[in-house]
Protein backbone atom coordinates (compact mmCIF):
# COMPACT_ATOMS: atom_id res chain seq x y z
CA UNK A 1 0.00 0.00 0.00
CA UNK A 2 2.00 2.96 -1.25
CA UNK A 3 1.73 6.48 0.11
CA UNK A 4 0.59 7.68 -3.32
CA UNK A 5 -2.63 5.73 -2.81
CA UNK A 6 -3.97 8.16 -0.21
CA UNK A 7 -4.48 11.92 -0.12
CA UNK A 8 -1.05 12.85 1.24
CA UNK A 9 0.33 16.38 1.45
CA UNK A 10 3.95 17.02 2.52
CA UNK A 11 4.13 18.46 6.05
CA UNK A 12 5.69 21.72 4.85
CA UNK A 13 2.54 22.38 2.81
CA UNK A 14 0.06 20.79 5.22
CA UNK A 15 1.16 23.02 8.14
CA UNK A 16 -0.07 26.31 6.60
CA UNK A 17 -2.92 24.65 4.70
CA UNK A 18 -4.49 22.87 7.66
CA UNK A 19 -5.56 26.04 9.60
CA UNK A 20 -6.94 27.61 6.41
CA UNK A 21 -9.03 24.54 5.64
CA UNK A 22 -10.05 24.25 9.28
CA UNK A 23 -11.24 27.87 9.31
CA UNK A 24 -13.24 27.44 6.11
CA UNK A 25 -14.87 24.20 7.26
CA UNK A 26 -15.74 25.61 10.68
CA UNK A 27 -17.20 28.69 8.99
CA UNK A 28 -19.21 26.34 6.76
CA UNK A 29 -20.47 24.50 9.83
CA UNK A 30 -21.38 27.83 11.43
CA UNK A 31 -23.37 29.02 8.41
CA UNK A 32 -25.61 25.95 8.29
CA UNK A 33 -26.54 26.14 11.98
CA UNK A 34 -30.24 26.91 12.40
CA UNK A 35 -31.12 30.17 14.13
CA UNK A 36 -31.78 30.86 16.87
CA UNK A 37 -28.77 28.79 17.86
CA UNK A 38 -29.26 25.77 20.05
CA UNK A 39 -26.22 25.00 22.15
CA UNK A 40 -26.44 21.16 22.02
CA UNK A 41 -26.87 21.16 18.25
CA UNK A 42 -24.06 23.68 17.71
CA UNK A 43 -21.79 21.76 20.08
CA UNK A 44 -22.48 18.46 18.28
CA UNK A 45 -21.79 20.05 14.89
CA UNK A 46 -18.57 21.60 16.16
CA UNK A 47 -17.30 18.35 17.70
CA UNK A 48 -18.10 16.34 14.55
CA UNK A 49 -16.38 18.96 12.41
CA UNK A 50 -13.29 18.94 14.63
CA UNK A 51 -13.17 15.12 14.44
CA UNK A 52 -13.42 15.26 10.65
CA UNK A 53 -10.65 17.87 10.45
CA UNK A 54 -8.43 15.91 12.85
CA UNK A 55 -8.74 12.76 10.75
CA UNK A 56 -8.22 14.76 7.56
CA UNK A 57 -5.11 16.55 8.80
CA UNK A 58 -3.65 13.35 10.20
CA UNK A 59 -4.20 11.68 6.84
CA UNK A 60 -2.49 14.57 5.04
CA UNK A 61 0.61 14.57 7.20
CA UNK A 62 1.15 11.04 8.47
CA UNK A 63 -0.28 8.67 5.86
CA UNK A 64 3.17 7.54 4.73
CA UNK A 65 4.24 6.70 8.29
CA UNK A 66 1.21 4.78 9.53
CA UNK A 67 0.34 1.13 9.19
CA UNK A 68 -2.80 -0.19 7.54
CA UNK A 69 -4.58 -0.61 10.89
CA UNK A 70 -3.95 2.98 11.92
CA UNK A 71 -5.06 4.26 8.52
CA UNK A 72 -8.24 2.22 8.82
CA UNK A 73 -8.87 3.66 12.30
CA UNK A 74 -8.39 7.20 10.97
CA UNK A 75 -10.80 6.42 8.13
CA UNK A 76 -13.31 5.10 10.68
CA UNK A 77 -13.09 8.36 12.66
CA UNK A 78 -13.54 10.26 9.43
CA UNK A 79 -16.55 8.14 8.50
CA UNK A 80 -18.17 8.52 11.94
CA UNK A 81 -17.70 12.29 11.90
CA UNK A 82 -19.13 12.40 8.38
CA UNK A 83 -22.24 10.44 9.42
CA UNK A 84 -22.77 12.74 12.41
CA UNK A 85 -22.47 15.83 10.24
CA UNK A 86 -24.81 14.41 7.60
CA UNK A 87 -27.44 13.61 10.25
CA UNK A 88 -27.12 17.13 11.63
CA UNK A 89 -27.37 18.74 8.18
CA UNK A 90 -27.37 17.07 4.76
CA UNK A 91 -25.64 20.00 3.02
CA UNK A 92 -22.99 20.87 5.58
CA UNK A 93 -19.34 19.78 6.06
CA UNK A 94 -20.58 16.20 5.96
CA UNK A 95 -20.53 16.51 2.16
CA UNK A 96 -16.78 17.15 2.33
CA UNK A 97 -16.32 14.14 4.59
CA UNK A 98 -18.46 12.00 2.27
CA UNK A 99 -16.18 12.59 -0.72
CA UNK A 100 -12.97 12.37 1.31
CA UNK A 101 -14.10 9.05 2.77
CA UNK A 102 -14.86 7.77 -0.74
CA UNK A 103 -11.43 8.83 -2.03
CA UNK A 104 -9.50 7.30 0.87
CA UNK A 105 -11.59 4.14 1.20
CA UNK A 106 -10.56 3.00 -2.28
CA UNK A 107 -6.95 2.65 -1.10
CA UNK A 108 -7.45 0.50 2.00
CA UNK A 109 -9.19 -2.67 0.86
CA UNK A 110 -12.54 -4.32 1.73
CA UNK A 111 -12.86 -3.07 5.36
CA UNK A 112 -12.41 0.51 4.17
CA UNK A 113 -14.87 -0.11 1.34
CA UNK A 114 -17.41 -1.20 3.97
CA UNK A 115 -16.86 2.07 5.88
CA UNK A 116 -17.29 4.07 2.69
CA UNK A 117 -20.40 2.12 1.74
CA UNK A 118 -21.92 2.70 5.20
CA UNK A 119 -21.35 6.46 4.98
CA UNK A 120 -22.78 6.52 1.45
CA UNK A 121 -25.82 4.46 2.53
CA UNK A 122 -26.61 6.94 5.33
CA UNK A 123 -26.36 9.78 2.84
CA UNK A 124 -28.47 7.90 0.26
CA UNK A 125 -31.28 7.15 2.76
CA UNK A 126 -31.24 10.72 4.03
CA UNK A 127 -31.25 12.25 0.55
CA UNK A 128 -33.85 9.87 -0.86
CA UNK A 129 -36.16 10.39 2.14
CA UNK A 130 -35.92 14.16 1.76
CA UNK A 131 -36.62 13.90 -1.97
CA UNK A 132 -39.66 11.67 -1.50
CA UNK A 133 -41.00 13.97 1.18
CA UNK A 134 -41.20 16.81 -1.32
CA UNK A 135 -44.23 17.09 -3.57
CA UNK A 136 -42.23 17.19 -6.85
CA UNK A 137 -38.85 15.45 -6.35
CA UNK A 138 -36.09 16.27 -8.84
CA UNK A 139 -35.04 12.80 -9.98
CA UNK A 140 -32.04 14.06 -11.98
CA UNK A 141 -30.57 15.93 -9.01
CA UNK A 142 -31.20 12.91 -6.78
CA UNK A 143 -29.38 10.54 -9.15
CA UNK A 144 -26.44 12.96 -9.51
CA UNK A 145 -26.22 13.37 -5.73
CA UNK A 146 -26.17 9.62 -5.16
CA UNK A 147 -23.81 8.83 -8.06
CA UNK A 148 -21.23 11.50 -7.16
CA UNK A 149 -19.62 9.75 -4.14
CA UNK A 150 -19.77 6.35 -5.89
CA UNK A 151 -17.98 7.80 -8.93
CA UNK A 152 -15.42 9.40 -6.61
CA UNK A 153 -14.69 5.97 -5.10
CA UNK A 154 -14.51 4.22 -8.48
CA UNK A 155 -12.42 7.01 -10.01
CA UNK A 156 -9.97 6.92 -7.12
CA UNK A 157 -9.71 3.13 -7.33
CA UNK A 158 -9.11 3.26 -11.08
CA UNK A 159 -6.47 5.98 -10.69
CA UNK A 160 -4.75 3.84 -8.04
CA UNK A 161 -4.69 0.86 -10.45
CA UNK A 162 -3.20 3.06 -13.17
CA UNK A 163 -0.53 4.36 -10.78
CA UNK A 164 0.36 0.81 -9.79
CA UNK A 165 0.62 -0.25 -13.44
CA UNK A 166 2.80 2.77 -14.23
CA UNK A 167 5.06 1.92 -11.31
CA UNK A 168 5.33 -1.69 -12.48
CA UNK A 169 6.09 -0.57 -16.02
CA UNK A 170 8.72 1.86 -14.77
CA UNK A 171 10.31 -0.91 -12.70
CA UNK A 172 10.29 -3.22 -15.74
CA UNK A 173 11.94 -0.57 -17.92
CA UNK A 174 14.53 0.09 -15.22
CA UNK A 175 15.34 -3.63 -14.97
CA UNK A 176 15.74 -3.77 -18.74
CA UNK A 177 18.02 -0.72 -18.66
CA UNK A 178 20.16 -2.27 -15.94
CA UNK A 179 20.33 -5.54 -17.90
CA UNK A 180 21.47 -3.68 -21.01
CA UNK A 181 24.16 -1.78 -19.12
CA UNK A 182 25.49 -4.90 -17.42
CA UNK A 183 25.47 -6.87 -20.66
CA UNK A 184 27.16 -4.15 -22.70
CA UNK A 185 29.95 -3.68 -20.17
CA UNK A 186 30.64 -7.36 -19.48
CA UNK A 187 30.25 -8.55 -23.08
CA UNK A 188 32.75 -6.01 -24.36
CA UNK A 189 35.40 -6.74 -21.76
CA UNK A 190 34.98 -10.49 -21.35
CA UNK A 191 34.87 -11.21 -25.07
CA UNK A 192 38.15 -9.34 -25.60
CA UNK A 193 39.65 -11.10 -22.61
CA UNK A 194 38.51 -14.47 -23.97
CA UNK A 195 40.17 -13.84 -27.33
CA UNK A 196 43.45 -12.82 -25.68
CA UNK A 197 43.43 -15.78 -23.29
CA UNK A 198 42.81 -18.13 -26.21
CA UNK A 199 45.78 -16.61 -28.03
CA UNK A 200 47.95 -16.87 -24.91
CA UNK A 201 47.05 -20.55 -24.46
CA UNK A 202 47.84 -21.29 -28.10
CA UNK A 203 51.22 -19.54 -27.85
CA UNK A 204 52.06 -21.28 -24.60
CA UNK A 205 51.30 -24.67 -26.14
CA UNK A 206 53.23 -24.10 -29.34
CA UNK A 207 56.11 -21.94 -28.14
CA UNK A 208 56.66 -22.18 -24.40
CA UNK A 209 58.96 -19.50 -23.10
CA UNK A 210 58.20 -17.18 -26.04
CA UNK A 211 58.15 -13.49 -24.96
CA UNK A 212 54.92 -13.12 -26.94
CA UNK A 213 53.18 -15.21 -24.28
CA UNK A 214 54.17 -12.69 -21.62
CA UNK A 215 53.01 -9.84 -23.86
CA UNK A 216 49.65 -11.52 -24.42
CA UNK A 217 49.19 -12.13 -20.70
CA UNK A 218 50.03 -8.46 -20.11
CA UNK A 219 47.30 -7.51 -22.57
CA UNK A 220 44.89 -9.75 -20.66
CA UNK A 221 45.84 -7.97 -17.47
CA UNK A 222 45.27 -4.63 -19.16
CA UNK A 223 41.86 -5.76 -20.40
CA UNK A 224 40.88 -6.91 -16.93
CA UNK A 225 41.83 -3.50 -15.51
CA UNK A 226 39.91 -1.77 -18.31
CA UNK A 227 36.90 -3.99 -17.65
CA UNK A 228 36.92 -3.08 -13.98
CA UNK A 229 37.17 0.61 -14.84
CA UNK A 230 34.34 0.22 -17.34
CA UNK A 231 32.19 -1.51 -14.75
CA UNK A 232 32.84 1.37 -12.36
CA UNK A 233 31.87 3.84 -15.07
CA UNK A 234 28.66 1.85 -15.67
CA UNK A 235 27.81 1.98 -11.96
CA UNK A 236 28.47 5.74 -11.99
CA UNK A 237 26.20 6.08 -15.00
CA UNK A 238 23.43 4.14 -13.26
CA UNK A 239 23.80 6.45 -10.27
CA UNK A 240 23.30 9.47 -12.55
CA UNK A 241 26.92 10.55 -12.92
CA UNK A 242 28.58 11.40 -16.25
CA UNK A 243 27.65 9.00 -19.03
CA UNK A 244 30.04 7.86 -21.76
CA UNK A 245 29.28 9.37 -25.15
CA UNK A 246 30.58 10.02 -28.68
CA UNK A 247 33.71 11.78 -27.44
CA UNK A 248 34.96 8.43 -26.09
CA UNK A 249 34.60 6.68 -29.48
CA UNK A 250 38.16 7.45 -30.70
CA UNK A 251 39.60 5.85 -27.56
CA UNK A 252 37.28 2.87 -27.99
CA UNK A 253 38.45 2.34 -31.59
CA UNK A 254 42.13 2.71 -30.61
CA UNK A 255 41.76 0.13 -27.84
CA UNK A 256 40.04 -2.26 -30.24
CA UNK A 257 42.89 -1.94 -32.75
CA UNK A 258 45.54 -2.38 -30.06
CA UNK A 259 43.91 -5.41 -28.46
CA UNK A 260 42.73 -7.20 -31.59
CA UNK A 261 45.47 -6.25 -34.04
CA UNK A 262 42.81 -5.39 -36.65
CA UNK A 263 43.31 -2.03 -38.39
CA UNK A 264 40.49 0.31 -37.36
CA UNK A 265 39.63 3.79 -38.54
CA UNK A 266 37.37 6.36 -36.92
CA UNK A 267 35.84 9.22 -38.87
CA UNK A 268 33.54 12.11 -37.93
CA UNK A 269 31.38 13.83 -40.52
CA UNK A 270 29.25 16.93 -40.08
CA UNK A 271 29.38 19.53 -37.36
CA UNK A 272 29.22 17.97 -33.87
CA UNK A 273 26.35 19.22 -31.74
CA UNK A 274 24.97 18.33 -28.36
CA UNK A 275 22.84 15.22 -28.04
CA UNK A 276 20.66 14.07 -25.17
CA UNK A 277 22.25 11.81 -22.51
CA UNK A 278 20.32 8.72 -23.66
CA UNK A 279 21.29 9.30 -27.30
CA UNK A 280 24.94 9.81 -26.33
CA UNK A 281 25.01 6.60 -24.29
CA UNK A 282 23.26 4.65 -27.06
CA UNK A 283 25.88 5.69 -29.64
CA UNK A 284 28.71 4.63 -27.33
CA UNK A 285 27.13 1.29 -26.37
CA UNK A 286 26.26 0.52 -29.99
CA UNK A 287 29.85 1.08 -31.11
CA UNK A 288 31.08 -0.98 -28.18
CA UNK A 289 28.74 -3.86 -29.01
CA UNK A 290 29.55 -3.76 -32.73
CA UNK A 291 33.30 -3.89 -32.08
CA UNK A 292 32.76 -6.70 -29.59
CA UNK A 293 30.90 -8.68 -32.25
CA UNK A 294 33.70 -8.09 -34.76
CA UNK A 295 36.19 -9.43 -32.25
CA UNK A 296 34.06 -12.50 -31.46
CA UNK A 297 32.46 -13.40 -34.76
CA UNK A 298 34.66 -12.21 -37.64
CA UNK A 299 38.14 -12.63 -39.02
CA UNK A 300 38.24 -9.00 -40.04
CA UNK A 301 40.96 -7.37 -42.08
CA UNK A 302 39.67 -3.84 -41.45
CA UNK A 303 37.05 -2.00 -39.40
CA UNK A 304 35.60 1.41 -40.16
CA UNK A 305 33.64 3.44 -37.64
CA UNK A 306 31.91 6.58 -38.88
CA UNK A 307 29.90 9.09 -36.83
CA UNK A 308 27.80 11.50 -38.88
CA UNK A 309 26.05 14.50 -37.37
CA UNK A 310 23.02 15.97 -39.08
CA UNK A 311 20.42 18.54 -38.06
CA UNK A 312 17.93 16.04 -36.66
CA UNK A 313 20.40 13.83 -34.78
CA UNK A 314 23.37 11.56 -35.46
CA UNK A 315 24.15 8.36 -37.32
CA UNK A 316 26.73 5.74 -36.39
CA UNK A 317 28.07 3.18 -38.86
CA UNK A 318 30.37 0.29 -37.93
CA UNK A 319 31.50 -1.88 -40.85
CA UNK A 320 34.06 -4.65 -40.93
CA UNK A 321 35.77 -6.29 -43.90
CA UNK A 322 36.60 -9.98 -43.72
CA UNK A 323 34.90 -13.30 -43.39
CA UNK A 324 32.75 -14.58 -40.52
CA UNK A 325 33.83 -17.33 -38.18
CA UNK A 326 32.06 -19.51 -35.68
CA UNK A 327 31.32 -17.56 -32.48
CA UNK A 328 33.12 -18.44 -29.29
CA UNK A 329 29.86 -18.19 -27.42
CA UNK A 330 26.55 -18.75 -29.16
CA UNK A 331 23.56 -16.54 -28.66
CA UNK A 332 23.55 -13.21 -26.84
CA UNK A 333 21.49 -10.11 -26.22
CA UNK A 334 23.85 -7.45 -27.54
CA UNK A 335 22.09 -6.29 -30.69
CA UNK A 336 18.73 -6.88 -29.01
CA UNK A 337 19.70 -4.49 -26.24
CA UNK A 338 20.94 -1.90 -28.72
CA UNK A 339 17.71 -2.26 -30.69
CA UNK A 340 15.73 -1.62 -27.50
CA UNK A 341 17.82 1.45 -26.72
CA UNK A 342 17.30 2.85 -30.21
CA UNK A 343 13.56 2.07 -30.19
CA UNK A 344 13.10 3.93 -26.89
CA UNK A 345 14.69 6.99 -28.51
CA UNK A 346 12.57 6.74 -31.65
CA UNK A 347 15.60 5.96 -33.85
CA UNK A 348 16.38 3.25 -36.38
CA UNK A 349 18.81 0.35 -36.48
CA UNK A 350 19.90 -1.95 -39.28
CA UNK A 351 22.40 -4.76 -38.93
CA UNK A 352 23.34 -7.48 -41.36
CA UNK A 353 25.93 -8.90 -43.74
CA UNK A 354 27.20 -6.86 -46.68
CA UNK A 355 29.61 -7.73 -49.47
CA UNK A 356 32.75 -8.87 -47.73
CA UNK A 357 31.74 -8.05 -44.18
CA UNK A 358 29.06 -6.98 -41.70
CA UNK A 359 27.36 -3.60 -41.22
CA UNK A 360 25.72 -1.99 -38.21
CA UNK A 361 24.06 1.37 -38.79
CA UNK A 362 21.89 3.26 -36.34
CA UNK A 363 20.38 6.70 -36.25
CA UNK A 364 19.27 8.54 -33.11
CA UNK A 365 17.35 11.83 -32.90
CA UNK A 366 18.87 14.86 -31.24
Amino acid sequence: MGTDELIVIPPRYAAPLAPVVAGLVLWWAYTIEPTPYRLPHALATGLATVALLAALTDGWVRSGRRGAGERLLALGVQGAATVALLLLHDQGPGMLGLYLTAFNASALGPPAAAIGATVWLVYAVQTTTAALASHRPDVTSLVISLAGPALAYLGSAYARILRRKRAQQAAKLERERLAREIHDVLAHTLSALTVQLEAARTLAERRPGDPAVVATVDRCHHLAREGLAEARRAVSALRGDDLPGPEQLPRLVEEFERDSGVPARFQVEGRPHRLGPDARLTLYRAAQEALTNVRKHAEASEVRVRLTYHRSGAELTVEDRGRPRLPLVSGGYGLTGIRERVALLGGTLEAGPVDGGFLVRLSVPA
